[in-house]
């Protein structure tokens, strides 16, 4: 199936919020009432990712809420009641919130100056911090590149979409929407392979590089057999340009236009008396002030021989 008849739908659910594992109260919670958790799940962060958040998040603010739990004493709460006034005035008396699900997203507000910070507040004290992490981490599905590439590109169809829109509908830079969706104009086998996951969104942009299609069939085999890294297929495929650029072209080569240089000859001749015999010249070296003094001194004795004897 071609790239872009992937089902809309599928790429849609995608995108659905995902489901909470148990109810909770939102609110805006100050900035620095909020606490990182514990042991976060995620103990390496991409950075060009977390870049990406943060650009998102100072132009089109949060689209996720945080899942917190409030906290005294560094302790969870165990709440005897769990009504919404016991949670605002919590708030007021400027008690904190750790962080269950979402350590991402509240280190990117902190550097985007974000606050307050939409949260989720899990009260009920059966739920630990564990299973809200776990059911926001673990349970959900992300959208994979290709679905972003799908999505992405038929909001670029819509009529007076606008990259300020595009950016906040995406909650990403646009950078990262064109670079997606220019999936879908690359080869048709790299989209398909980038939509079953057997290469990643690096690894095809890698290949797209490459204008040979039995090349890049080659580069695609070779880096789904091998889990080849973005780095290495861009070796491969830069390699194999520079070698395209080395070989001549097949068939006779232009005749090249003749130029015929006429020669250029010296003219020998004494430099003082200017005679032209080969036989009573010879070939001697002085410098330019001696010359100067000889012609000087022949001229004088030329002039001398020719003034009228008295």
């Amino acid at each position: 199936m071609p790239a872009s008849e992937a089902p809309a739908g599928a790429v849609f659910a995608n995108h659905a919020p995902p489901r909470s594992v148990a109810p909770s109260i939102v609110r805006d919670i100050p900035l620095a009432l909020l606490q990182e958790p514990l042991d976060p799940m995620r103990h390496n962060m991409d950075d060009e990712a977390m870049l990406d958040l943060i650009r998102s998040i100072r132009e089109s603010g949060l689209f996720q809420n945080l899942c917190v739990v409030p906290v005294e004493q560094n302790e969870k709460m165990e709440w005897v009641r769990t009504y919404p006034s016991d949670l605002d005035e919590h708030i007021r008396a400027g008690g904190f919130f750790r962080v269950a699900a979402g350590h991402r997203r509240l280190l990117a507000c902190r550097e985007a100056r974000h606050d307050p910070v939409r949260c989720g507040v899990f009260m009920d004290p059966a739920v630990s911090e564990d299973t809200i992490m776990a059911g926001e981490n673990t349970v959900r599905e992300e959208p994979s590149d290709y679905d972003l590439a799908v999505l992405y590109a038929k909001w670029l169809k819509e009529p007076g979409m606008t990259e300020r829109e595009l950016s906040r509908r995406a909650g990403k830079t646009v950078d990262f929407i064109y670079k997606r969706a220019e999936i879908l104009e690359g080869y048709e086998q790299v989209a398909i392979a980038l939509h079953e996951r057997k290469i990643s969104f690096q690894v095809a942009r890698a290949i797209n590089r490459c204008d040979e299609p039995e090349w890049m069939q080659h580069f695609l085999n070779m880096a789904i057999d091998q889990g080849a890294s973005p780095k290495l297929v861009n070796a491969w495929v830069s390699e194999r340009k520079a070698l395209k650029d080395m070989t001549p072209a097949a068939g006779p080569q232009p005749a090249q236009p003749l130029r015929v240089t006429a020669p250029t000859f010296q003219k020998i001749e004494c430099l003082l008396c200017g005679d032209t015999q080969s036989y009573n010249l010879q070939t001697v070296m002085l410098c330019g002030a001696d010359i100067e003094r000889i012609k000087a001194a022949r001229a004088a004795a030329e002039a001398a021989e020719a003034a009228p004897q008295e």
